[in-house]
C-alpha cells in the first residue's frame, strides 16, 4: 500500500470523527423561534458536516447540554473561527443570550469566536437555539467547555501558537531585509513581499486586528489579502526562475495570466464585491493561480532545475495546510487546528523560500570565492611574467614586508627585511635619492612612483632596473600607518631599449655615412665648375706671363677678383656642408621655408644638372623650436628620393612642388614629384629599417626609417606618405611652438 493511498485512507476516516450536529437551513430566513421550537423534531437533521460553504440561508442549530453534577454548573459554548455575521442564542424559555458577537475590550468582534455562557442546574438538561447569519460561509462548527479556565486554556492555546507565528515571521523578515542590503540580491524584494503581506493576511485572519481596528467587510479585505499572498508567490517564482521563464515562452503567458487576475480580482473586489465575486475568486483565480504554480514548479522539478524541489515542498506544504484549513471551516475535518496549520504551513514554505535563496547566495559566493581564487593564482602567475612583485612598508617598524616575487627581485630569503638592509641593495647613486623619496613619502607628498637600480651579490657591475610604485594607508585616526605597493623588475626591457638604442645610433651612423657619400659626391658637383673656372683663370694669367705679355693693373685686379668669388663660393661650400653634419644638443627657431631653401642649396646644382623643376608655394612662414640640422638632413633626403625616382621612371617634364601651411596645431611642409606615385602595397613598408625600393639597389634602406625616427621620435611630429594624381607626396608635420 502506498503512502498516497494511506494518506486518503487517513483523511476519509477523518471524516467520520466529526461530531454530529442539528441543522436546520432557513433558506427563505423568516422563520421564527417559535416554528423552530414548534417543530424542532422534524425540521432538525443530523450532520456530521457542521458547515454550509457558499450560502446566505439563516442556519438554526439546536444543542442540548446536560450536567450529570449534584450542583448546579456553567457550560461554555465556543464556536470556531466562521465569517459569520450574526450569531444569536436563545434557551428554551424564549430569552436572548448572545448578540452578534462576545465583547472585547467594550468592542464588538464579529469574526474571532464566539463563546456563550448556559447555566445547568443539578442532574439536569437544557436545549438552546442558536441563529447564525452567515455571510457566504457558515462554518458553525463549536466546542463545549464544562468551565471557563478550559476557554481560557484553548484560547491561550492558540494565542501563544499566533504570537509564536508571528515571531518567526517576523524574524523572517527582518533577516531577508537584512540580507538583502547585504548582498543586494533582487529576488529577495520580491520574497520580503511575499512575507510580508503573508503576515498581514495571517494577522487579518486570525481576527486580533479587529481589536483595534473596525472592519466593516471582513470577507472582502481576507480575500483581497489572500490574491496579495498568491501575486506575492507568483512574482518570487517568476524571478527565481527568470531564465526558464525566457527559455519556455508557455511559463511568460501562465505568469502573466496568473497576475493579471490576480489584480482583476482586486479591482473586482474593491468597486463590486458580491456574493458571486467571492465564489469568482476563490473557485477560480485562486486555485488557479495556485494550482498552475505548483504544475510549473513540478516541471521545473522534471526539467531538473536546480533549487525547484525546495519551491515545490514550499508551495505544496502551505497550500496543503491551507486546504486542511479550508476543510477545517467547511466542516469536511472536526479538529481545533485548522488555523494553525495553515500558519504552520506558512512558516514552512516561508523558510524553504528563504533556504533556496540562501543556498543561492551560498552557492554564488562559492562560485565568485573560486573565481577570486582562480584570479589570484592568475594575478600570481601574471606577477611572475610581469616581474612584479608586492610590498608593504611598516612606519613604526621601518620594515618591508615582501612577497615570494619580490623575494626573487630583490634576490632575498626573508619574507621582512629592515629598511637599512633594503637600501644596503640599491646602487649608491641612487641610495640618496632612495632616501629623499622616502622623506617625501612619509610627509604625505605627491609621489607614487621611482625608478633605481639594485647591485646583485655586491657586484656594482651586475645590475637590476627597478620601478617602484606605492599608495598610503591610514588607521583610524587617520594617521599614516603603512606604505603598500608594488614593485617591477624592468632589467630586460632596459637592456632590450639600450641595445634598441644602440641599434638606432649603428643605423644613423650608417644613414649619415650614406648621406656623407652622396655629399661627397654633390660637393664634387658643385666644385667642378668653380674649379674649371679658378684653373682657366689661373693658366690665362700664367700664360700670359710666360709669353711676356704685358698684364695691366686693371686686368689684373679683375682676373684676381674672380680667382677670389670662386674661392669663396668653395668655402661657403664646405661650410654649408659642414653644418648641415654639426650635431645640435639645443633647439633653434627656424621656419620651414628656411629649412626648405638651405636643403635646396645643397642639391640645387644637381637637380638644375638633371633639368628638374623647382615649385614653391610657400603659404605658412610661421616659424617653430626644432632640431634644425636634423630636419634639413630628412628634406635633403626627400629632395634626393625624389631626384632619383624622376631620373630612374625617366619622366620627360621633371617636377618637385614644395607646400607649407598651417594644419590644426601643426605647422605642415609637403614635398611631392610627379613620377607617378608608391605602389600601394608599399606604402605602409616604405619606413621600415632596410627597405629600398630603388632598382639599382644602391640604397640602404635606412634614409626613411632614419627621417621617421627623427621627425616623429626627436621632434616630436609626424612624417606620413600618400599618393595623388601626380605622384608620392611626403608629409612634415611638427607641433606649433
Amino acid at each position: 500500500m502506498n503512502l498516497k493511498f494511506k494518506l486518503l485512507i487517513l483523511l476519509f476516516f477523518f471524516s467520520f470523527l466529526n461530531a454530529e450536529y442539528l441543522v436546520y437551513e432557513d433558506i427563505n430566513g423568516n422563520k421564527t423561534l417559535d416554528y423552530i421550537k414548534k417543530n424542532k423534531h422534524s425540521i432538525f437533521k443530523k450532520t456530521n458536516k457542521p458547515s454550509f460553504a457558499a450560502t446566505q440561508s439563516t442556519i438554526w442549530l439546536s444543542i442540548t447540554l446536560k450536567n450529570d453534577l449534584k450542583y448546579t454548573s456553567s457550560q461554555y459554548i465556543r464556536f470556531r473561527e466562521a465569517f459569520l455575521y450574526k450569531i444569536e442564542l436563545y434557551d428554551e424559555n424564549n430569552i436572548l443570550k448572545g448578540g452578534s458577537s462576545v465583547s472585547f475590550k467594550n468592542k464588538q468582534l464579529p469574526y474571532v469566536t464566539d463563546t456563550f455562557k448556559v447555566e445547568l442546574e443539578q442532574n439536569s438538561s437544557k436545549t438552546v437555539f442558536i441563529k447564525i447569519l452567515p455571510k457566504y460561509n457558515a462554518t458553525y462548527a463549536y466546542d463545549i467547555f464544562k468551565s471557563y479556565n478550559e476557554v481560557d486554556k484553548h484560547n491561550d492555546f492558540y494565542e501563544n501558537v499566533f504570537m509564536i507565528y508571528l515571531s518567526i515571521m517576523t524574524l523572517i523578515l527582518i533577516s531577508a531585509l537584512i540580507i538583502f542590503f547585504i548582498f543586494r540580491e533582487k529576488l529577495f524584494i520580491y520574497y520580503i513581499y511575499f512575507i510580508f503581506i503573508t503576515i498581514i493576511f495571517q494577522v487579518y485572519h486570525s481576527g486580533y486586528i479587529l481589536m483595534y481596528i473596525d472592519i466593516p467587510n471582513l470577507v472582502k479585505y481576507a480575500e483581497i489579502l489572500a490574491l496579495g499572498v498568491l501575486i506575492g508567490s507568483t512574482l518570487f517564482i517568476k524571478k527565481f526562475f527568470k531564465e526558464q521563464v525566457k527559455k519556455y515562452p508557455f511559463s511568460k503567458f501562465l505568469f502573466q495570466a496568473i497576475l493579471i487576475m490576480s489584480s482583476l480580482g482586486i479591482i473586482l473586489l474593491l468597486f463590486n464585491f458580491s456574493y458571486y465575486v467571492d465564489l469568482f475568486i476563490e473557485l477560480v483565480i485562486i486555485n488557479f493561480g495556485l494550482i498552475s504554480l505548483i504544475l510549473f514548479v513540478l516541471y521545473m522539478i522534471i526539467k531538473k532545475v536546480k533549487y525547484s524541489l525546495f519551491i515545490f515542498i514550499g508551495m505544496f506544504t502551505f497550500i496543503n495546510t491551507s486546504m486542511y484549513c479550508a476543510l477545517y471551516f467547511t466542516g469536511i475535518i472536526d479538529t481545533s487546528y485548522g488555523l494553525v496549520s495553515m500558519q504552520i504551513g506558512s512558516i514552512i514554505e516561508s523558510f524553504a523560500f528563504l533556504s533556496l535563496i540562501l543556498f543561492r547566495i551560498y552557492n554564488r559566493i562559492r562560485i565568485e570565492k573560486n573565481k577570486s581564487e582562480e584570479y589570484a593564482q592568475k594575478l600570481k602567475e601574471m606577477q611572475i611574467l610581469a616581474k612584479m612583485g608586492i610590498w608593504t612598508y611598516n612606519i613604526i617598524n621601518d620594515t618591508l614586508h615582501l612577497d615570494e616575487s619580490s623575494k626573487k627581485i630583490y634576490e632575498v630569503d626573508k619574507d621582512v627585511i629592515s629598511f637599512k638592509h633594503f637600501l644596503n641593495l640599491i646602487h649608491p647613486d641612487d641610495r640618496k635619492n632612495m632616501l629623499k623619496i622616502k622623506k617625501q613619502a612619509l610627509s604625505r607628498q605627491d609621489i607614487h612612483e621611482f625608478e633605481f637600480r639594485l647591485i646583485l651579490n655586491s657586484d656594482i657591475s651586475k645590475l637590476k632596473y627597478i620601478s617602484i610604485h606605492w599608495q598610503f594607508s591610514y588607521d583610524y585616526e587617520n594617521k599614516l600607518s603603512h606604505i603598500n605597493g608594488y614593485i617591477i623588475n624592468k632589467t630586460e626591457k632596459v637592456l632590450a631599449q639600450k641595445k634598441l638604442e644602440n641599434q638606432q645610433l649603428l643605423i644613423m651612423h650608417q644613414q649619415k655615412l650614406a648621406q656623407q657619400g652622396e655629399i661627397l659626391s654633390m660637393i664634387a658637383h658643385q666644385w667642378r665648375q668653380p674649379l674649371t673656372a679658378l684653373s682657366a683663370t689661373t693658366n690665362a694669367l700664367i700664360l700670359k706671363n710666360m709669353v711676356g705679355k704685358e698684364i695691366n693693373s686693371d686686368e689684373l685686379y679683375n682676373e684676381l677678383k674672380l680667382i677670389s668669388t670662386y674661392t669663396n663660393h668653395l668655402s661657403s661650400t664646405i661650410d654649408d656642408f659642414r653644418n648641415f653634419f654639426k650635431a645640435e644638443k639645443e633647439k633653434t627657431t627656424v621656419s620651414f621655408e628656411e629649412l626648405a631653401d638651405k636643403s635646396l642649396n645643397i642639391i640645387k646644382l644637381s637637380l638644375e644638372t638633371n633639368d628638374i623643376k623647382i615649385f614653391k608655394n610657400y603659404n605658412c612662414k610661421k616659424k617653430f623650436s626644432t632640431y634644425e640640422n636634423e630636419v634639413r638632413q630628412v628634406i635633403l633626403n626627400i629632395f634626393k628620393n625624389a631626384e632619383d625616382v624622376l631620373i630612374e621612371r625617366k619622366i620627360e617634364d621633371k617636377k618637385i612642388f614644395i607646400e607649407t601651411k598651417e594644419e590644426n596645431n601643426y605647422i605642415v611642409l609637403s614635398i611631392n614629384d610627379n613620377a607617378g606615385g608608391i605602389k600601394e602595397e608599399l606604402l605602409s613598408k616604405i619606413f621600415e629599417a632596410y627597405f629600398s625600393t630603388k632598382k639599382n639597389k644602391d640604397g640602404t634602406g635606412l634614409g626613411l626609417y632614419m627621417s621617421r625616427t627623427i621627425i616623429n621620435k626627436h621632434c616630436n611630429g609626424k612624417l606620413e606618405a600618400s599618393n595623388n594624381k601626380y605622384g608620392a607626396v611626403f608629409t612634415i608635420k611638427i607641433p606649433k611652438s
